[in-house]
């Protein structure tokens, strides 16, 4: 009865990382299942042309994490969650607030780059934050999120479409990503001055700078390659 129910503690770390990547799927689900049509007919470009940038920016999510995991390990997993979802935050808005061509591939790009460092992070987070008797099942709620986040991403999308627009689909996902940003910053100045736990947020999952530096590059780019296809 005991194992079972140890199976079930987690951490805050845990729980927080789980509620933001659920509004971070939310946010890239709601924004990708339209991309086509905003490109088309928000934007001005021809079918082609939309598939092509569609096609490249999801190429690109998937391309760059094992490189902004480097880097997230580098300047901390702290900063880089913050970093990602401001980047996330300002590329959605700028994606509804100016849909013209010469605006949305830079801020699509923006939503790439900041979309690229959140699988590696929360994944890490996770793994970190769970132990062999419980990994299991922190690891099912963990793609539950995932699912519960792209389900509701997708649903609320269709009476914002019809009722608001195309464009309003982009600041959705901003206001997602805003909240997620906002639940970030106070989980790791809760976490992060607490008089039990010193400078500890949850993005940190206690990997220490010396830890890292007795890593090559190369160790940390496959480490990253490996987490991406968790």
């Amino acid at each position: 009865m005991n194992q079972t129910s140890n199976t079930w503690k987690f951490t805050r770390p845990f729980w927080t990382a789980n509620i933001v990547e659920l509004l971070e799927r939310a946010a890239y689900y709601g924004m990708f299942i339209v991309v086509t049509l905003y490109l088309s007919r928000e934007v001005g470009y021809n079918d082609i042309w939309a598939a092509w940038i569609a096609g490249g920016f999801s190429a690109g999510l998937y391309f760059l994490p094992p490189f902004s995991g480097a880097y997230a390990d580098k300047i901390g997993f702290r900063k880089a969650l913050l970093l990602a979802f401001g980047l996330l935050t300002i590329g959605y808005f700028g994606l509804g607030a100016l849909p013209f061509k010469s605006t949305v591939i830079p801020s699509m790009l923006i939503v790439m780059v900041g979309g690229s460092f959140i699988k590696s992070v929360i994944t890490g987070t996770v793994a970190k934050e769970t132990s062999e008797s419980n990994r299991a099942r922190g690891f099912s709620i963990f793609y539950a999120m995932v699912n519960i986040g792209s389900f509701s991403g997708k649903t609320l999308v269709y009476p914002i479409r019809l009722e608001l627009g195309l464009v309003y689909v982009n600041f959705l996902s901003a206001a997602f990503t805003l909240l997620a940003l906002i639940g970030s910053s106070f989980s790791c100045y809760y976490i992060g001055f607490s008089n039990k736990v010193q400078y500890r947020c949850f993005t940190m999952v206690n990997m220490t700078h010396n830890r890292y530096n007795r890593r090559t590059p190369n160790q940390i780019f496959f480490l990253n390659l490996f987490n991406l296809f968790l």
